[in-house]
């Protein structure tokens, strides 16, 4: 059984989030979400996803570049969804895919193509 983890403050984009990836993954796919950084590290260590969606700002951590520090601490795959500009923001995504982020996308970019090869649970 595949496995993904959601780490989104917004609980309607959570929830939307979490109900479209079960439609694509079906009985295959358990998604476990939490709403703040220290939740989504708590429930990856003790189920060990294979990927981990991470939204960058969340309520428990004080900037993107505190997010970012924590990725270390995540287990899987981790893909950066953020709200945040990356067209300006070259430092955002590379801090991020230096710390161990395999991928940065936008909120807006990863919506439209999440059924798309670049979620890295199909197969």
């Amino acid at each position: 059984m595949r496995s993904l983890l959601i780490v989104e403050d917004n609980p309607t984009a959570r929830s939307a989030l979490a109900r479209l990836l079960v439609r694509l993954g079906g009985d295959a796919l358990i998604v476990y979400t939490a709403a703040t950084l220290e939740e989504g590290v708590k429930i990856s260590r003790e189920k060990s996803p294979e990927v981990v969606l991470l939204d960058l700002l969340l309520p428990d951590s004080p900037s993107w570049r505190d997010t970012i520090k924590r990725i270390p601490d995540f287990k899987g795959s981790i893909i950066i969804i953020t709200g945040m500009d990356l067209e300006n923001g070259e430092k955002i995504r590379e801090a991020a895919l230096n710390a161990g982020a395999t991928q940065v996308f936008t909120k807006s970019f990863f919506a439209t193509n999440i059924g798309s090869p670049i979620l890295p649970l199909q197969g």
